[in-house]
């Protein structure tokens, strides 16, 4: 009997050794995954917690903007540490498919973005994504004291609104002054940017530069109406198909005109086959304008080192609609979000806050979505240093004029809807298909997809 038991306490011994052992080399080593940092934090009571953007706007420092409100956070919240983690260079599709696999693979992401509120509502149709109902109780608000963009889905709030994207318009201001044109004034109209498009248009061939260019971003294809309406043009707010209303048509027709009548766009085909780039197309000067949003003011400045330039941007608001209100634009946003599998729900949710709050003035790539912000806090984080790249006179009368149609139709089939839509337009768009049939064949299948989605 004494036997066994000195035979036990010795294997006691010898598995305390181990474990000893094993604890000791994770404390100095860690691994590649961060594993052994985790280990270590978590012996000191802290909390790390993963960070991922594609943002990679840096300020003159060559400092990540996204880090820097990061290490702010960490500072403000000295419990709370951050890993950051960059996962694209300012690529938010090719983001938000990493992000995906990331999550489904397992992997422990705390606080996740996305681009548009299609891909957001997607996910929360997926089951991806934590609500954050109750810490904003907790807090003792209201949603809507907070943020102007509304992101509920469902009727449940599944992410904050870190940046508003309003439209408009930037310009080369070099080619309008060669051009004899004025920066428009905030009611031009579509009929106005047609001839500014024309006028704008130079050379042949591959030295050409057209006058305008609408990416192939998937609201883009009827971009020219979008700032017309209070919610998103496809569905009306009940969350049926708006597809039959003709103004739709009529912004597919004008899109296809300028390409293929006026010849003062690059050609939509062209731009999707080669995966063409707006900035570079921009930038570089192959377009002297484009319609676009308020992440790329800061991008004037912040990509020198890619884009070299000396010559002035100018701004111009959304062209005028008809008989709708001028400068009006729509509010589409980045959204912040918490992953269902996050083990730091309530610590992260503080981190969602902050990036939203305090983050807006340090990262500067929009338009802050909270209620009453400083302009002038954040030009000065915008414009980098570099006021003389910018009509900063066209800037500021610009974003202080902006009349923002908050989109508040989120479904959890918009992006099934936006993506098939797409597809149908651009048959429309590189002449496989007439434009009655596209816009039969778009209401048909989005009638479709709503019913399998009741």
């Amino acid at each position: 009997m004494n036997k066994v038991v000195k035979r036990l306490s010795a294997l006691t011994v010898a598995v305390v050794m181990i474990v000893a052992l094993f604890a000791g080399c994770a404390q100095k080593g860690g691994n590649a995954s961060g594993s052994g940092q985790q280990a270590d934090t978590k012996s000191q009571g802290n909390i790390t917690l993963k960070f991922t953007t594609w943002v990679n706007n840096k300020d003159l420092n060559g400092n990540y903007l996204d880090e820097l409100i990061t290490k702010e956070f960490t500072k403000q919240n000295p419990n709370l540490k951050v890993e950051f983690q960059l996962l694209t260079e300012n690529n938010s599709n090719e983001y938000m498919q990493k992000t995906d696999l990331m999550i489904a693979g397992g992997e422990d992401i705390d606080v996740v973005s996305y681009s548009n509120r299609n891909e957001y509502a997607d996910r929360v149709a997926r089951g991806m994504l934590a609500p954050l109902d109750e810490y904003i109780a907790a807090e003792g608000k209201k949603y809507s004291d907070m943020y102007t963009l509304d992101t509920a889905v469902n009727g449940k709030i599944y992410a904050f609104p870190w940046d508003l994207k309003p439209g408009f318009v930037m310009m080369n201001k070099k080619y309008l002054d060669e051009a004899g044109l004025p920066v428009p004034k905030p009611d031009w109209t579509w009929d106005d940017y047609r001839e500014y498009a024309k006028k704008l248009t130079k050379g042949d061939g591959k030295d050409k530069r057209y006058g305008g260019y609408f990416h192939t971003f998937s609201n883009y294809k009827i971009f020219p109406i979008t700032n017309a309406y209070d919610f998103w043009p496809i569905l009306k707010k009940d969350g049926t198909s708006n597809l039959l209303d003709p103004n739709i048509k009529w912004a597919l027709q004008f899109m296809h005109d300028l390409e293929a009548v006026d010849k003062s766009h690059l050609p939509y085909f062209e731009a999707k086959s080669g995966k063409l780039s707006y900035r570079d197309l921009f930038f570089q000067g192959k377009v002297a304008m484009i319609p676009i949003g308020a992440w790329m003011i800061p991008e004037v400045s912040s990509t020198l080192d890619k884009y070299p330039h000396d010559w002035v941007t100018a701004f111009a608001t959304v062209p005028k609609f008809k008989d709708y209100p001028a400068g009006a634009t729509t509010g589409d946003g980045n959204f912040c979000a918490i992953p269902k599998s996050s083990k730091h729900k309530a610590e992260a949710y503080k981190l969602v806050k902050f990036n939203c709050d305090e983050g807006v003035y340090i990262r500067a790539t929009g338009l802050p979505a909270k209620k009453d912000y400083n302009m002038d806090q954040l030009l000065k984080t915008m414009l980098n240093g570099k006021e003389n790249l910018y009509d900063v006179a066209s800037l500021k009368a610009v974003l202080g004029g902006v009349k923002l149609n908050s989109a508040t139709n989120i479904f959890p089939y918009n992006k099934k809807v936006s993506d098939a839509v797409e597809s149908e337009f651009e048959k429309y768009l590189v002449g496989g298909a007439t434009l009655d049939s596209t816009i039969e064949n778009a209401d048909k299948i989005t009638k479709e997809i709503i019913s399998a989605g009741k």
